[in-house]
């Protein structure tokens, strides 16, 4: 019997529009924001089979069905682990970078919240996904509450990445070429 292998890719919803709307907010607060009550795993899933839908046709949505599920997803923290097959985790990647908005509260032709998804971790097991979620989540703590001014806030939330980020991607994922 075949198992069918799965990663995990840890990512985080930045909202740009928050910069422009307060401009004395501390700089670490100025893209993370707690998403909206109304959006749940289920809306995000959703949203994510579509753009899949759009973007890669028949194809994309059936190589991504068998495994693509939504494991955690925080609106507090804005941070969600997505599952998918091994095989097909740069097609669920590329989706996800092209979501550019939320969906609005009420159903229609509203317009929702802008917003940017970022793929901060990709795992071979959702042990490793959430304690690098965990570590982002203190790390960004730390940032806001030891820094008094708005001089370096973004450095230390952002600039501290560890060169982990990829590190469970298996050797056969990675296609190394004689060419030139």
């Amino acid at each position: 019997m075949v198992r069918i292998k799965h990663r995990y890719l840890l990512i985080q919803i930045l909202y740009p529009s928050l910069q422009t709307s307060n401009p004395e907010a501390p700089d670490s607060v100025l893209f993370h924001a707690p998403t909206a009550p109304h959006i749940t795993s289920s809306t995000l899933i959703h949203l994510l089979r579509t753009q899949v839908s759009l973007l890669f046709g028949d194809y994309g949505s059936g190589v991504l069905a068998a495994g693509f599920s939504i494991k955690y997803f925080s609106n507090a923290t804005s941070t969600a682990i997505v599952r998918c097959p091994r095989a097909h985790y740069r097609l669920a990647w590329a989706a996800l970078t092209f979501v550019t908005e939320l969906p609005g509260a009420t159903k229609g032709p509203t317009e929702g919240e802008r917003c940017v998804f970022r793929v901060v971790r990709v795992s071979g097991t959702i042990k490793k996904a959430e304690e690098e979620a965990v570590r982002r989540a203190r790390r960004m703590i730390s940032a806001i509450q030891g820094d008094g001014e708005n001089t370096g806030t973004l450095q230390a939330v952002f600039g501290a990445e560890d060169e982990q980020g990829i590190e469970d991607i298996n050797a056969d994922d990675v296609e190394i070429s004689d060419e030139g």
